[in-house]
């Protein structure tokens, strides 16, 4: 990649896997301290300066094992974002919040208001909770949609962030808005929109992806789904 290692010497994220293909090949060349948590948007979406939650005991978070720290560089050099502490005689995970300057999140549809659906999306996350974030903040929210349609046209149940939210709409050639990494154009079954008959699927190959997901579909009951 053409990217320098100056770029950024921290980065902290939800995901270095397969959904972050180009951040991860960055990371992979310019080794930089990584961090890996998911709650952080939802501090500061609630104005709060901290937050304590017993999600992650002893896991990668737990400070006891990783504390997020992604890698070896991190665990030699990089700062603890997380620390455990005991209320009540219960343990519990702290997180301090940051503020953040800027944001960019992916929709489906934008009004000409800035009213953002997310209806052809294969996977609803958390962009309205990082809008929030950014937003209580003082910072800009910068939100990539597939098109602009004129004002009221959008079904007010299918909005999911709203104008007063978002600062800037981009709308960039379709190449760079596609459904996911690993499909070529729109997959409606995907995002809910419709079903596919499984008999019309060819078989998947064997490989890592399809052993994991046996093992995960062995932890369904009836009625999950």
């Amino acid at each position: 990649m053409a990217a320098s290692a100056a770029v950024t010497d921290w980065l902290q994220t939800a995901s270095l896997g397969q959904s972050l293909p180009v951040i991860s090949a960055w990371k992979r060349n310019y080794p930089i301290r990584s961090q890996l948590t998911s709650a952080w948007p939802i501090r500061s979406r609630l104005g709060r300066s901290w937050s304590c939650t017993d999600i992650g005991l002893h896991t990668l978070a737990d400070p006891r094992r990783d504390g997020s720290k992604a890698n070896a560089k991190t665990v030699r050099e990089g700062k603890d974002i997380v620390r455990l502490m005991e209320i009540d005689g219960s343990e519990y995970l702290y997180y301090p919040a940051f503020p953040i300057q800027v944001c960019f999140i992916r929709g489906s549809l934008a009004d000409e208001d800035g009213n953002i659906s997310l209806q052809r999306e294969a996977m609803i996350g958390e962009q309205l909770e990082v809008a929030e974030a950014t937003h209580n903040s003082g910072g800009i929210v910068v939100v990539q949609v597939e098109d602009v349609v004129p004002r009221g046209s959008l079904d007010s149940r299918l909005v999911k962030i709203h104008h007063f939210l978002v600062d800037y709409v981009v709308v960039p050639r379709p190449k760079y808005h596609v459904q996911s990494f690993s499909t070529h154009g729109y997959r409606p079954e995907l995002s809910g929109e419709g079903r596919k008959s499984i008999q019309s699927l060819p078989p998947h190959p064997l490989d890592n992806r399809k052993i994991c997901a046996r093992r995960a579909a062995m932890e369904l009951k009836k009625g999950d789904v």
